[in-house]
């Protein structure tokens, strides 16, 4: 006899770090005016960004300043009517922080700044932890699936319970890889409603496992 089990276990652990994700930009008639701002806005964050990661101990580990894009259009009238051209210019930041204190006055600081929008912060662990936590969820998971088994065998009246196969049932396109929620905070621009409160990072394991059964006396 064959028992086919399905082992799954999770746990929820305190981040480690945050990724802070954020958008400079301007707007508006003058075809040069929003490129120039948001240069300079640009130039400014990054500086305060370098001086961050400098300081000893630094509260950040990484940051990202994407290219400033622009772009140009001429929107409509309400009565219908082609209306003057606006431009626009933005560029894309991100900062990792493993200090959450340095990184709730950051916020604080460049949230209600012209041009700003805080977009959100990304709650995750760092790779050494992770790694530790998803063997220790799988290993739980393995174990799920033969205590499942086992209480099979026995509803069924049949003992001697044994592994046959494991598998992982995720796709393949996971990349064998434990599924994961780091979790993201949204916020309204000018940095109100900004949720700066840390959320768990859970980690999860599923597994198939089948298992070959004797009844007694065989």
């Amino acid at each position: 006899m064959q028992i086919e089990v399905d082992g799954r276990a999770a746990v929820a652990q305190a981040p480690e770090r945050a990724t802070l994700t954020m958008r400079l930009g301007f707007e508006g008639g003058d075809p040069d005016a929003p490129l120039r701002a948001t240069t300079e806005l640009v130039r400014r964050v990054q500086s305060e960004v370098q001086q961050l990661a400098a300081a000893q101990p630094s509260p950040t580990t990484w940051s990202a300043f994407l290219p400033i894009s622009t772009r140009s259009w001429r929107p409509y009238a309400q009565d219908g009517s082609l209306a003057p051209m606006r431009y626009a210019a933005a560029a894309d930041v991100k900062v990792k922080f493993r200090d959450f204190a340095a990184l709730a006055r950051f916020c604080s600081a460049w949230g209600a700044q012209e041009g700003v929008t805080l977009s959100h912060v990304e709650w995750t662990l760092v790779e050494q932890t992770h790694r530790q936590l998803s063997d220790e969820v799988l290993t739980k998971a393995v174990q799920s699936a033969q205590r499942r088994a086992e209480s099979i065998a026995r509803a069924a009246r049949v003992d001697g319970v044994q592994f046959e196969s494991v598998s992982d049932p995720r796709p393949n396109d996971a990349g064998g890889q434990p599924a994961f929620a780091a979790r993201a905070m949204s916020a309204n621009a000018g940095g109100e409603g900004f949720d700066l409160s840390p959320e768990d990072v859970r980690i999860e394991e599923h597994v198939r496992a089948v298992f070959s059964t004797s009844r007694p006396g065989e």
